[in-house]
């Protein structure tokens, strides 16, 4: 059981677009296998590989509907409808920061399996939520980006002692 180390806000890495993965060999489903006991050693309910330090389009999940763990290579998203819904969220990255965040509340998504085959479905609430999130990341973006101006001020301070030296209390 492998724990990859969490890159904190402030890595560098977590602001790099992550690059598609062109070939899906033994070392990426490895690279998903430790994901995936990380994302659950943190209790988290999604992980993209910037995450951890690893600069291709790789997320790991959970379906907060049906409770399986999902890996989404090369995933891509659209909105189905237009609208949004407000809600809570956190990151392991941003350590003890929580706010809402107004995201699509229907997406369609396309990705890749651990097999390389490509595959679509549907995901509302907060399952689009946190597959909407973790595009995010391999984009990278932060969902404290998508917070308003005044929201982000509030968080200054916190932000900046997780930044300068993890602490998070």
């Amino acid at each position: 059981m492998a724990d990859l180390n969490i890159e904190i806000y402030g890595s560098p890495v977590l602001r790099q677009k992550a690059e598609p993965v062109q070939n899906i060999d033994g070392k990426v489903q490895k690279i998903i296998r430790d994901m995936f006991d990380t994302l659950h050693k943190n209790s988290g309910l999604g992980l993209a590989a910037n995450q951890v330090g690893i600069l291709q389009r790789v997320v790991v999940l959970t379906n907060p509907n049906t409770g399986e763990v999902m890996a989404l290579i090369n995933p891509e998203w659209k909105e189905i409808e237009p609208e949004k819904e407000i809600g809570e969220e956190g990151c392991l990255s941003v350590p003890g920061i929580f706010s809402k965040v107004n995201r699509f509340r229907k997406i369609q998504v396309t990705a890749q399996n651990v097999q390389g085959k490509q595959f679509n479905f549907s995901a509302e609430s907060l399952f689009a939520r946190i597959i909407q999130h973790e595009v995010d990341h391999l984009n990278g973006i932060l969902f404290i980006d998508r917070l308003s101006p005044t929201r982000r001020f509030v968080l200054a301070s916190k932000l900046s002692r997780i930044s300068s030296n993890g602490d998070h209390e």
